[in-house]
Parts: C-alpha cells; sequence; structure tokens
C-alpha cells in the first residue's frame, strides 16, 4: 500500500510539473581524428530529444484526459561556411532550438546520407539562454560515422548515427554582492 501511495506522488509529480518551451542556443564543438581520410563533406547533422507532456484526450467525455510524457526531437543541419570536417579540425557551430531546457534528456549526431566516412573524436556543447551559460556537457566519444554500407575497412566499425542519454545542463548559481 505505502509502495503504490510513494509511486502515485512521483508520478503526480512528474505529471504536473510543466516546464515551457524557451528559446535557446546551443554552441557545438566537434573535433574530428587526426587519423587517414577521417574528414568528410557528407552532410551531417545533430539532434536533441526531450520530453514533453501531453494530453490524450479520453473516448469518454465524462473523464479527464490522459497525460502522457513523449519523446520529442529536433533537428538541424551541421555547415559551416567553407569545407567542414577536415582531417585534426575542430569546429564550432551554433545551433537555435526551442524547447523546454531541463527536459533534454539525448543527443545525437550522424549522417543523413553520402559514401564518405566521418571520424568523430569527441564532442561538447553548452547552452546559452537570457546571456547565461550552462556548464559544459562533454561526450567524450570517438569512432567512425558512415551512411554508406560500401564504406570498405571502417564500414564494419561504423554506425549511420549514435545517440547519447545526457543531464539536462546546469547552470552556475546566480551570485549577489551585498553593498
Amino acid at each position: 500500500m505505502i509502495r503504490i501511495l510513494v509511486l502515485s506522488i512521483v508520478l503526480g509529480c512528474i505529471l504536473t510539473s510543466r516546464s515551457q518551451a524557451e528559446k535557446f542556443t546551443l554552441m557545438l564543438r566537434t573535433k574530428t581524428g587526426n587519423i587517414n581520410n577521417a574528414g568528410t563533406d557528407d552532410p551531417v547533422f545533430f539532434a536533441l530529444y526531450y520530453q514533453e507532456l501531453v494530453e490524450i484526450p479520453n473516448r469518454n467525455p465524462k473523464r479527464k484526459p490522459r497525460k502522457v510524457l513523449k519523446q520529442r526531437r529536433l533537428e538541424v543541419k551541421l555547415d559551416n561556411e567553407g569545407n567542414d570536417r577536415k582531417v585534426g579540425a575542430i569546429e564550432d557551430y551554433k545551433l537555435e532550438f526551442e524547447c523546454p531546457i531541463d527536459k533534454i534528456n539525448r543527443v545525437e549526431i550522424g549522417l543523413k546520407s553520402g559514401d564518405d566516412a566521418w571520424f568523430l573524436d569527441g564532442m561538447q556543447y553548452i547552452i546559452v539562454r537570457a546571456g547565461t551559460q550552462s556548464l559544459p556537457t562533454k561526450i567524450p566519444f570517438s569512432g567512425w560515422v558512415s551512411a554508406a554500407a560500401n564504406d570498405g575497412p571502417k564500414a564494419a566499425r561504423a554506425k549511420q548515427f549514435y545517440w547519447f542519454n545526457v543531464k539536462p545542463p546546469r547552470f552556475p548559481p546566480k551570485l549577489s554582492v551585498k553593498k
């Protein structure tokens, strides 16, 4: 009986906590590996996942609608002017999103098309909202990313995309100085 009560309290907190979508900038830094043929000109994408509380109407009009957490996905193309993702290059991307920041739970990076593999040797991002920067979220990853199945010896080790579970970004505490 106590377990059911605790579970209903926890679920009640999850369902009633509503986060508002807000516009923010995600500053992404990627590093291309410093090995032979690590670079690519193929289109690379970055996706952000978050959870959103959605009301599902009930068939019976006398009953309240159900509330369910749904996973949402926002995707952008990574493309700077000029030739991106050369061997050993560190690239910075400024990406604009609108979603509840505290509900971000996964990021994804990959190639949609093309026949060239890319060796991603790590990435990190910070979120900027209302002039405040989050602490960096580092993703220590090193591996081949390829949309093609015919990429020679790299194809056995390459995947089209990788996703990483992340915690919502942390912002430093606001400090106030008393005069």
